[in-house]
């Protein structure tokens, strides 16, 4: 699963970089990047999911080339015009800045704050987020944990804050001290059809992971 959620999300990449060139500069730089400095005072960028499968979701793999459901393109393009119309009738403020397809049924908008609710209630959405911009945390020395906590609340939005560790250590006490921490990467299951393999249990389980990949 995990080698099949890789490969979906570099041919994602692969295709929004083939369709680069086919977008204004400024769109380009709001599409492509982290940032979000073209936005007005009262704007947002919002991702927007819709409640039809993504077309990777109902691909097949022949010959090791991936073969999307014609049914399933059909379905996804029907919601995703629905989609449009309504968006239309809600603001002409509301601008598409671009459409997934493949590893998400979905939209990015550049919208005024005060309709991402709006957007929401949909009959097509499954859900919406809006997309975060962080900032690299900042290393201090403190004298106390105490301080450090205080003065970490008063930093950027960053991923620290993002994933709830200030709340953790808050809650529980945890300094970090005397705690190991590992990290363990199984690699790509080559067996697996997406990676042209057999793509049978019985293969993969006879692979002897002391033994170097063919």
């Amino acid at each position: 699963m995990k080698s099949l959620i890789l490969l979906l999300i570099s041919l994602a990449l692969v295709s929004c970089s083939n369709d680069l060139g086919s977008y204004p500069d400024a769109v380009q730089k709001r599409v492509f990047s982290t940032t979000a400095d073209e936005l007005e005072e009262d704007e947002v960028l919002t991702m927007v999911k819709l409640k039809t499968p993504a077309l990777f979701s109902t691909a097949s793999v022949e010959d090791g080339k991936i073969v999307i459901d014609q049914n399933q393109l059909d379905a996804l393009k029907k919601e995703q015009e629905s989609f449009l119309l309504e968006v239309k009738k809600l603001s002409s403020k509301i601008e598409v800045l671009y459409r997934y397809q493949y590893t998400l049924n979905g939209f990015t908008l550049k919208t005024p704050e005060s309709l991402e609710t709006k957007i929401q209630a949909l009959s097509e959405v499954s859900l919406t987020q809006r997309t975060t911009e962080f900032a690299a945390p900042i290393k201090r020395v403190f004298k106390n944990p105490e301080q450090l906590l205080e003065k970490a609340n008063e930093l950027k939005n960053t991923s620290v804050k993002f994933i709830g560790t200030l709340k953790a250590q808050e809650k529980y006490n945890y300094k970090g001290k005397g705690l190991h921490v590992g990290v363990i990467d199984t690699g790509i299951d080559f067996t697996h059809k997406m990676f042209a393999g057999p793509g049978e249990v019985s293969v993969f389980k006879s692979v002897d992971p002391k033994v170097a990949a063919p």
